[in-house]
């Protein structure tokens, strides 16, 4: 008869006759208190580690994982021919054709569903957390210390500090999911052997288009009107002389609520399209650039040196619809020269701009 004991023992045993099952089984039992603790203390704000998160996420989830699956084909597929089965199937007959002995195969029906129900739930909350630990800033920036530490510092000091890695470098949906994790995989691999870039290159041609990103809080086409720029200098003068630049930058707006499209943001009106052709990897060189009306005229630009065309044929070259990182091309990961990062400085008054001042002498 099927008893509680019975079934129990019955997969102890098992697990006991089939090497690759036991050394699962030690992997599972090995690993799930330390899920368990730590699942309990990362939502209590205890630990801010990145590296201890990527070992319980990157590592330990995936062997707990292995674990299971080295129990069931340790069981079931590897088995030696040696040891009897598990649960005799003849056994298993003789309970479902008597209702009366179904209450033994009932037992054993719980016991499967209960493991099976406590199993999946134990992954599927490590596997949201990894989900999510995979999608923070602290593993996109700060798991790589050595590698992404410059990027980082900008980010933090950029006014886009609160908004998180993958908004902009993923966004949503499956297909950018998966793109981003096999990505993520070579250059895992690119860090592990020291292949890495170095500084790391701008991702110019692999960022989503910018109207699924940035435009998911911003709304160019509702900006209107001028707007005062101000820009402090210091000549290089003996007094470092301030000047102030002052401009009135056309911002205009993309045709919204009926104004009509004028200004830098007019190239956003959505009754027009503005591609530009390029012939060098950085999308610095334009040889071309076209303008696509709503009844679909069009008027084209070129440059042209020594009476041709220039060159955007090149293995490196290509063509591409306008959108806004092409002029906002570093928005959160902001590089001031060292002139600009000066006058900055001397703005602020953390460096004195002038030899004579009594409240911040000359050191």
């Amino acid at each position: 008869m099927l008893t509680t004991k019975t079934i129990i023992k019955g997969f102890l045993k098992g697990i006991r006759q089939s090497t690759v099952a036991s050394i699962g089984a030690g992997l599972t039992v090995a690993i799930l208190p330390v899920l368990v603790v730590y699942a309990v203390i990362e939502s209590l704000g205890f630990v801010e580690s990145p590296h201890v998160g990527f070992v319980v996420y990157g590592v330990l989830t995936w062997a707990f994982i292995l674990g299971h699956v080295m129990v069931f084909i340790g069981l079931f597929v590897l088995r030696s021919k040696k040891y009897p089965p598990l649960f005799d199937q003849d056994d298993f007959k003789d309970h479902f054709a008597e209702s009366s002995r179904f209450n033994s195969v009932r037992k054993l029906i719980l016991f499967v569903a209960f493991v099976t129900f406590a199993n999946v739930m134990i992954i599927g909350v490590t596997a949201y957390n990894g989900y999510h630990y995979s999608e923070s800033v602290d593993f996109c920036a700060k798991l790589c210390h050595k590698v992404m530490m410059p990027e980082y510092t900008a980010y933090q000091n950029s006014p886009h500090s609160r908004v998180a890695c993958v908004e902009c470098h993923i966004g949503t949906g499956a297909k950018w999911f998966v793109k981003s994790k096999l990505t993520g995989t070579r250059q895992l691999l690119a860090v592990s052997l020291n292949t890495y870039a170095q500084p790391i290159a701008t991702p110019i041609h692999s960022l989503r288009p910018a109207r699924e990103t940035c435009e998911e809080c911003h709304r160019p086409e509702l900006f209107h009107g001028n707007k005062l720029k101000i820009f402090d200098k210091f000549l290089e003068d003996e007094e470092n002389t301030h000047v102030q630049t002052v401009l009135l930058v056309r911002v205009g707006t993309g045709e919204f609520q009926g104004r009509r499209a004028e200004g830098i943001h007019g190239t956003v009106n959505p009754k027009r399209t503005i591609s530009f052709k390029y012939s060098d990897f950085k999308r610095e060189i334009i040889s071309e650039v076209k303008l696509v009306r709503e009844d679909g005229s069009e008027d084209v630009y070129k440059t042209e040196e020594d009476g041709t065309v220039a060159d955007a044929g090149s293995h490196e070259g290509g063509s591409k619809i306008l959108d806004c990182l092409d002029c906002h091309n570093r928005p959160t990961h902001i590089y001031l020269s060292p002139e600009e990062a000066l006058d900055q400085k001397l703005m602020s008054g953390e460096i004195p701009h002038c030899r004579t001042s009594k409240d911040r002498p000359w050191t």
